[in-house]
């Protein structure tokens, strides 16, 4: 059999850098378009024009079949210029004219390389049974994979361990801030600047409006490509964002609007002229802001929340969590490059701070966990945004019956009683 292993061109990894990772491998490498209904080619003539930009490239031809439609969109000529055709049938156009999967775990764990042979061996020997079975019904064979693989995607997602989880919160696919704006709120207005330096594109922020309800949304912004996410400098706010946040708080303030955040960040920025500028200062200060304003304050990670970096736009009346976020002092990483000087103990660090939604929930530091899709947010981001709309409108018509001063009280009750719950 022919061991077909893919990387797809995505977070910055360029063609040079696999051509030169296969050569040191000893892999023969080649490019492989997707070809298939509504991806980059989908007939003759676009595949042609895929020919004519890879002439004279010393690779060999791999065609990714994609679906159970190619075979009727590209002629029999067109497949023959490529090496080898590779496909899995895995999406399909369902009797409602939805696409559909068959196949969806987004990650897969193994604990060694024997491991990992074992079951690429196992699933050669399936499908060469299944290639040798001529009365084998497709039909029901489908049905059964689907439903064996929403058991095992059920049984993983149900026995996730903390580092399993800080994988997920790190997702690429994972929806990011921009995405929430666009999916729960209308009419947003993006207000930019601190008024001092310049405007950090790491923390946007803006009026909008939630279920006609006037408000202030700030968020972190990772991006979702190579050049997004340098823009938004991977969500490592610098001083300038956590003025702005501190500027755009007090607009809410002014203005009595609700103040709604999202949390996305591997931690402030630690450069030079970060702290040149103030880095502790602007946390601080942003802290303090979120405590002393009177109008309600709902928080809620979304991915990944480390570091003040996160706590400085989320000392809030109301943080709720996804439910396969993170929320910490410092990433499982730096913890174990402290504790045991080796970040390779990332796994048993993350295990030890308790940086879950479940953990944190019993110990009082969150209020409540939005529930995710098996296989995380990124396998049905609609879902997953409707759900985190209908968990702030419900927080938000809670806080809306007290009064700024009663608001700020409880607040700062919530924080200085954090702590005193389930560590005994």
């Amino acid at each position: 059999p022919v061991v077909d292993y893919h990387v797809h061109l995505k977070g910055g990894l360029t063609l040079e850098q696999v051509k030169e990772n296969s050569l040191k491998l000893g892999i023969n490498y080649g490019l492989a378009p997707n070809c298939g209904l509504r991806f980059p080619v989908t007939d003759d003539t676009s595949l042609a024009a895929y020919m004519d930009t890879v002439k004279g490239q010393p690779i060999f031809r791999g065609m990714q079949a994609e679906g159970r439609e190619w075979v009727t969109l590209f002629s029999p000529g067109a497949v023959a210029m490529f090496d080898y055709v590779f496909t899995d049938a895995m999406t399909f156009t369902d009797y409602k004219g939805r696409r559909n999967r068959i196949w969806l775990p987004d990650e897969v764990w193994v604990d060694d390389k024997q491991q990992f042979m074992d079951q690429l061996v196992g699933k050669i020997e399936e499908l060469k049974h299944l290639a040798n079975n001529k009365d084998i019904n497709i039909a029901d064979e489908v049905s059964k994979l689907e439903s064996k693989a929403d058991k095992m995607m059920r049984s993983t997602y149900a026995n996730l361990s903390p580092w399993q989880k800080v994988l997920i919160a790190r997702h690429p696919d994972r929806p990011r801030f921009l995405q929430y704006v666009e999916a729960v709120f209308t009419d947003f207005v993006p207000l930019a600047g601190d008024r001092l330096f310049s405007d950090d594109q790491s923390i946007v922020g803006g009026l909008a409006s939630l279920n006609g309800q006037s408000v202030m949304v700030i968020g972190q912004e990772k991006g979702n490509d190579t050049e997004s996410r340098v823009r938004h400098n991977f969500g490592m706010p610098k001083p300038e964002g956590y003025r702005k946040a501190q500027r755009l708080m007090d607009i809410a303030n002014n203005f009595k609007l609700p103040v709604i955040t999202f949390i996305d960040t591997p931690g402030a920025y630690p450069g030079i002229e970060a702290e040149e500028r103030g880095q502790a200062e602007a946390i601080a200060k942003s802290i303090e802001k979120c405590l002393t304003i009177e109008v309600p304050l709902i928080s809620i990670v979304i991915g990944e929340g480390s570091s003040g970096g996160a706590i400085a736009i989320a000392t809030a009346n109301s943080v709720l969590m996804l439910e396969h976020s993170i929320y910490a002092v410092i990433s499982p990483e730096g913890c174990a490059s402290i504790l045991w000087r080796s970040s390779a103990k990332a796994a048993e660090a993350a295990e030890a701070q308790k940086i879950t939604a479940q953990d944190l929930l019993a110990l009082g530091i969150i209020d409540a966990i939005v529930p995710e899709p098996v296989g995380g947010a990124q396998r049905f981001p609609d879902q997953v945004m409707d759900s985190v709309k209908s968990h702030i409108v419900t927080a938000l018509n809670e806080l809306m019956r007290n009064s700024g001063q009663q608001l700020k009280q409880m607040r700062r009750e919530k924080f200085l009683k954090m702590g005193q719950r389930g560590l005994g």
